[in-house]
């Protein structure tokens, strides 16, 4: 009995330094501050990756774990017996229960990703987790004599022998880790084994053939939190560098001597102030000739500014919970010091940027690209307002609002939207599997912006963009709330978001250096009257892949079923 306890103690330390190891950034996550939703994010991004490295190899792992049966199942019918490794036991348990371990881990975050994040469009991952869950079981029993032999107990079971397992606790133990490995695998080995029709590549346009493209530089300085609000946000946040950034294309000036650079500024959501989060964006716009500003902002409030007995009011796409506010402040504040600075000929920002953009090249906000994800759309409104108080926008304006959440409903920021232009070209984009926001909000958003908060006719080139997920083949084309972030770029976003946004830059310079085809043949295809915007290819096998949904007023059209939008105008709570 001693020895049986001595064995388990052993095999459930190994378990658990598997399990810590394998959610250690997790923990690390959660103990700096950050809530459950961002913590997993980072595993998250990592299965994808992983995903993506792994499509050209995916052939080969089934054909191993194949080949593998096939020679267990040979030497047992040789030997007679299940533990043919019996004496290779002392080092490959261990190595075995460890990795059991680390592969239960990622069972549990992946069952978290999916639930927050991926809905079932990651299918490589929970394949590989069951499989190599599998595996480390399978070098288990063919090494260790207790453990085949309460699988010979089980298999006799089976059968209608009445005799027990030698060990039912390793005989349960041995059942359910068996059937998450085959829960996990199972489902996805059509999609990994190669024969699934592959995704289209990104659909090539005149406009961005022919359009020149930059080196970026980023220039960046520390940025402030308004005397105001210090206090609002947690320790750990109020404590960090919050940081501005400028990312400007190198040696404009060389190739259009005189050109007027487009501004962009780039608004990230919540959790998303890590700049890595909106590189890729970052360098689709300014590789192709826009100056972006891009200001981080804290997201997490003190408890105490938050009493647990508060009641949030919603109404149409905003609420007045009192964190939008300093929120808010903290970037119209620092983008006003960043504006001054790219201003101020005897500020260091501003001779840098100019160093590198050239000498004879300038700055013009009258061509304005303003992007929001998710938080950073919600705040856009207010944002936008005074820019275009100021004349910001006034000759190209370009919105575009990623998976939009919540704007402020206080009478202080909400905005006023009456002096967008005529000539706005806006994208509102919902994410069929976004699991982190209501539906309705980006469509009120989309109604804001179109009727210039109700005091105009609608603007026809406001779309609201519902990308559709696909899982025709595989890598499935996957939709979520994360798809804007760089950490989750694969190549879904490379068919329906990215050329999108290079599009909107190309416009821009396009404009400022005066090529009207390419002015025309860019807007054509914003505008999504030619059909382009849509489409997105066919699978290998010849089936369309399902288009992008366009719609003018998605108040009114093309809602999910049991959708009713028009219910949220009046004040609730929920």
């Amino acid at each position: 009995m001693d020895t049986m306890w001595k064995r388990r103690r052993t095999a459930v330390t190994w378990f658990i330094l598997g399990v810590i190891l394998a959610s250690n950034r997790i923990f690390r996550e959660l103990a700096g501050g950050e809530d459950i939703f961002d913590a997993v994010y980072w595993f998250a991004y990592s299965s994808v990756s992983m995903m993506i490295s792994i499509r050209i190899l995916e052939g080969w792992i089934v054909a191993g774990i194949v080949v593998t049966v096939a020679i267990v199942v040979r030497e047992i019918r040789r030997k007679g017996r299940i533990d043919i490794f019996v004496g290779f036991s002392n080092w490959i348990r261990p190595i075995c229960l460890f990795f059991l371990g680390w592969f239960s881990a990622l069972a549990i975050i992946y069952i978290l990703i999916d639930l927050l994040y991926a809905a079932g469009q990651i299918r490589a991952t929970p394949f590989l987790i069951g499989a190599g869950m599998g595996l480390a079981l399978m070098l288990l029993i063919l090494c260790d004599t207790h453990i085949a032999k309460t699988l010979e107990g089980m298999f006799r079971l089976l059968r209608g022998d009445r005799r027990s397992p030698t060990d039912p606790v390793t005989g349960s133990f041995l059942t359910v880790f068996f059937c998450i490995a085959l829960l996990l695998s199972g489902p996805n080995i059509i999609a990994m084994s190669g024969f699934a029709p592959n995704p289209p590549e990104p659909i090539p346009y005149s406009f961005s053939q022919d359009a020149p493209m930059f080196d970026v530089e980023t220039t960046s300085f520390k940025g402030e939190i308004p005397e105001e609000h210090v206090g609002w946000f947690t320790q750990n946040l109020e404590e960090r560098n919050w940081m501005v950034h400028i990312h400007h294309p190198i040696t404009v000036g060389t190739t259009s001597e005189g050109i007027a650079l487009p501004v962009g500024l780039l608004l990230h959501g919540l959790g998303g102030y890590d700049p890595s989060v909106m590189l890729d964006t970052v360098q689709s716009i300014a590789s192709r000739g826009v100056i972006v500003i891009l200001v981080e902002y804290p997201n997490n409030a003190r408890p105490e500014n938050i009493p647990n007995d508060r009641v949030i009011t919603y109404q149409e796409g905003g609420s007045d919970a009192a964190e939008h506010i300093p929120r808010f402040d903290h970037v119209k504040a620092n983008l006003n010091l960043a504006w001054a600075q790219l201003n101020n000929t005897s500020s260091d920002l501003r001779n840098d940027v100019q160093k590198s953009i050239g000498e004879n090249t300038t700055i013009d906000p009258n061509r304005l690209w303003i992007y929001g994800h998710s938080g950073g759309a919600g705040m856009l409104p207010w944002i936008l307002t005074d820019l275009l108080e100021d004349g910001w926008g006034s000759e190209v304006l370009i919105i575009d609002m990623e998976a939009s959440w919540l704007g402020s409903n206080a009478d202080t920021h909400y905005g006023n939207l009456s002096a967008i232009p005529d000539h706005t070209i806006a994208h509102i984009v919902e994410y069929e599997r976004d699991l982190s926001v209501h539906p309705c909000i980006g469509r009120f958003h989309q109604e804001r912006i179109s009727t210039r908060d109700g005091t105009a006719e609608p603007i026809l080139t406001v779309l609201y963009l519902y990308v559709q997920t696909d899982e025709h083949g595989f890598p499935v084309i996957m939709t979520s709330h994360y798809t804007p972030a760089s950490q989750l770029h694969e190549h879904s976003a490379d068919l329906f978001l990215y050329p999108r946004l290079e599009a909107q830059a190309i416009h821009l310079f396009a404009h400022a250096e005066g090529v009207n085809d390419r002015v025309n043949d860019s807007r054509a295809y914003l505008e999504g009257t030619d059909g382009r915007l849509a489409n997105l290819g066919k699978w290998s096998d010849g089936t369309t892949v399902k288009p992008i949904l366009l719609r003018d007023d998605a108040l009114n059209e093309g809602l999910p079923d049991g959708l009713d939008c028009i219910q949220y105008r009046a004040p609730h709570n929920e």
